[in-house]
């Protein structure tokens, strides 16, 4: 349930200019080129915000296991980073609430939503970042997945519960296909990530429920296929 911080910006009605469809449209570079077969998660620790809701605390203790190490055990929060062109990185995920900045540069509460950001160093210099080799065209799947969950509400019944119950009792999604990655739903951010993930056709994605992952035990998983390959940073 993290709170993130977004730049304001500001809906222009331009009723005069002509619709350019084509322009409009998301562009996406089929590759190859540097970084094209990578696909990002981004984890952040408990304790890096300086405004952490309590129920953060409580997921970390309960999702917690013995021998996970740093940062593993410690995790709060995962985004998942696409290269839709060479030197351009999205990044996607969704919080409880998020901070907005108004014109008069107020800051306010705002309920979350699945989220598409431009990624810099700035805002992500806290996060763990693993990196999953993904073939370009699985990854335009994922990416038009994400595209249709944009503004979709958050999974607040699934965040608090599905920890506490046994996993056929989860509330939200089980596992997106081809044929239901368009469908809205709500999330929260490791369900939503996985759920993502699940489109890439990798078997240890598509084994676990995405409404059953919590960030810690999403990143043992990305250890476990990737081999802990791919430290880094994006924009490295």
């Amino acid at each position: 349930m993290s709170v993130a911080n977004l730049r304001p910006h500001f809906n222009l009605n331009l009723s005069d200019a002509p619709f350019d469809e084509e322009a409009a449209a998301p562009c996406w570079d089929t590759g190859p080129f540097q970084g094209s077969d990578l696909v990002w998660l981004g984890f952040r620790r408990l304790g890096e915000s300086s405004k952490e809701h309590w129920l953060n605390r409580t997921a970390v203790y309960w999702t917690r296991k013995r021998g996970d190490v740093s940062p593993g055990g410690e995790l709060v929060h995962v985004e998942i980073a696409l290269q839709p062109r060479e030197h351009e990185h999205l990044r996607y995920s969704i919080n409880k609430l998020t901070i907005v900045v108004d014109r008069d540069g107020k800051e306010k509460f705002e309920k979350g939503r699945v989220h598409e950001h431009m990624l810099d160093r700035e805002s992500t210099r806290k996060y763990r970042w693993v990196a999953v080799r993904v073939p370009r065209d699985r990854q335009k799947v994922m990416y038009d997945f994400l595209q249709a969950q944009l503004d979709t509400d958050f999974n607040f019944w699934g965040y608090c519960l599905n920890n506490f119950v046994p996993g056929f009792l989860n509330i939200g999604a089980r596992r997106v296909t081809d044929r239901t990655h368009l469908r809205k739903r709500r999330w929260f951010c490791s369900e939503v990530v996985l759920a993502c993930l699940q489109l890439s056709n990798i078997p240890d994605f598509q084994k676990t429920r995405a409404c059953s992952a919590n960030p810690n035990s999403l990143y043992r998983l990305c250890l476990d296929v990737t081999g802990a390959f791919g430290m880094g940073h994006p924009l490295s």
